[in-house]
């Protein structure tokens, strides 16, 4: 894989260095495990050495990789003064390497990356400032995504995964965010036992101390094999993606509004759980006609899915999704993780 992706984003990135307050700093955290290909043009998209006037810091994170992420990263440091890089071995998830990062993370300004993200050097200028003018806490952006097939070749085109909104206050982002200082709290960070949608769980609580703002400017470039692509769609089920939602679901069980956003974000399998919920509890009540209604419901809903390319997804989601959500949300949660974290470059 070879071609740039940088042209996906834009920007310049002496806009970002201009708006950074007298005295700022910025810091980029990038985490990866098992990253390669997609982290090269993860690093190569980040700012120059020297453009910042020495207010840059760079820290990347290995999670427990097998592939040639390690090298990479520090391939990548020793060519830069202003790039720390951390190792990860033992237990791990995506919510140690983001804690990591906000560890070692010196004062100012945050921005938080996954090893599969072109940055865009327009969000970090415009988001740098609202958050400089006070008029947020956190912000995030539009995200365009680029899928590739088994041998890492771009398949189809650049699409929108979070198309361009706002600017409106949300509650639920994704990995990809931007923290100010005041949000930089040393007790706030992600829930380790969290083995996925762990993300969504710190946006959560982060939006009940800081307003998170989204923006309609494009934040970064997503390159990805698609989860329901023929070679990575049964992770789904090995993995029990959807008990993580029950997780979080459980965990927020006292806040209504924060259920309604996961719940929102997870429109598909809460449509595929009332359909087929509805159809039990009718044929359980004797009423065929209702029980048979809904099962039109979802066989119509599948014939929709079938028609647009989608039917591994309409199966993931509306059939099975709601049942591994529903044993994720009674089921108790991971034990605490074992790791050491170690500094390699």
């Amino acid at each position: 894989m070879t071609a740039s992706f940088q042209s996906f984003t834009g920007g310049d990135w002496r806009r970002a260095a201009d708006a950074l307050p007298p005295g700022g700093r910025l810091t980029i955290g990038v985490i990866a495990r098992n990253g390669m290909p997609f982290l090269l043009p993860c690093l190569e998209s980040l700012p120059p050495p020297d453009l910042f006037g020495g207010r840059l810091d760079i820290v990347l994170v290995d999670s427990a990789s097998t592939d040639g992420t390690t090298g990479a990263m520090t391939d990548f440091a020793f060519a830069r003064p202003d790039t720390r890089v951390y190792r990860l071995d033992g237990q791990v998830n995506a919510a140690v390497a983001r804690n990591t990062v906000l560890a070692h993370a010196r004062p100012g300004y945050l921005m938080l990356l996954d090893g599969d993200m072109v940055a865009a050097p327009d969000f970090l200028a415009t988001a740098i400032a609202l958050i400089a003018g006070g008029q947020a806490g956190a912000v995030v952006g539009a995200l365009k995504e680029q899928r590739f097939d088994a041998g890492n070749n771009p398949e189809g085109d650049v699409i929108w995964r979070h198309p361009p909104e706002g600017p409106v206050p949300v509650s639920l982002t994704g990995g990809a965010i931007l923290l100010g200082p005041q949000a930089l709290e040393p007790g706030l960070r992600y829930d380790e036992k969290q083995k996925m949608c762990e993300d969504w769980d710190f946006a959560l609580r982060l939006s009940g101390r800081h307003r998170i703002l989204r923006i309609p400017v494009c934040m970064a470039l997503h390159l990805t094999h698609y989860y329901f692509s023929p070679q990575r769609q049964m992770s789904y089920y090995r993995d029990l993606r959807p008990s993580a939602v029950g997780q979080l679901l459980r965990k927020h069980l006292a806040h209504p509004a924060r259920l309604a956003a996961v719940l929102n974000r997870e429109r598909g399998i809460v449509a595929g759980g009332g359909l087929q919920g509805l159809a039990l509890l009718a044929a359980a009540a004797g009423s065929l006609p209702l029980a048979l209604l809904a099962l039109a419901g979802l066989l119509a809903d599948s014939g929709r899915a079938w028609w647009r390319g989608k039917l591994p997804e309409w199966a993931g989601t509306r059939l099975a999704g709601p049942w591994i959500l529903l044993y994720g949300l009674v089921t108790p949660g991971p034990a605490l993780l074992r790791y050491a974290v170690r500094r390699i470059a």
